[in-house]
């Protein structure tokens, strides 16, 4: 009995330092939603943008890239295929140049919030095939996460 006892408790300590030291955190840890895309820092190729349909040159790509201010993450393709860009660090002022320049180039004025979403906090704009979200505060959801400052935009 006393060597059942040992043993159990020999198995309770091992649980514990594992569950403690190595464990459970790994699990629970939050992941970018940025990483959730595998982006590249190049202008894409002519071709990708034509693939996409997004209607965009690599000059109107590059201008929208400069457009936020710096703070590029990259360009990515989504599950759909569909062109995607991302900045991090960014501001509001940032986010409403950004904006500007895509109205500039879609010639058509997109549709943009003036007030945060009340779920997640951001500021959105809809343009003809595309829209930009701008995330004004750390937003969390479904263990992932969006830092303040992180601006993306979908081209369909």
């Amino acid at each position: 009995m006393i060597n059942k006892k040992t043993y159990l408790g020999m198995l309770v300590t091992v649980l514990v330092f594992g569950i403690t030291v190595i464990g459970c955190d790994l699990l629970d840890k939050e992941k970018d939603i940025l990483d959730l895309l595998d982006f590249r820092t190049s202008t894409p190729s002519q071709k990708v943008l034509d693939d996409t349909d997004c209607g965009l040159t690599r000059a109107q790509f590059n201008e929208i890239k400069n457009a936020a201010g710096g703070g590029f993450k990259g360009w990515a393709l989504d599950r759909f295929d569909n062109l995607v860009m991302a900045w991090t660090g960014r501001k509001m002022s940032n986010y409403n140049n950004l904006v500007d320049v895509l109205d500039e180039i879609f010639e058509f004025e997109a549709v943009r919030s003036s007030e945060p979403d009340e779920d997640d906090g951001t500021y959105k704009a809809f343009g003809v095939g595309y829209w930009v979200k701008f995330y004004s505060t750390r937003y969390t959801e479904d263990g992932h996460y969006a830092s303040a400052g992180t601006t993306i935009v979908e081209f369909w």
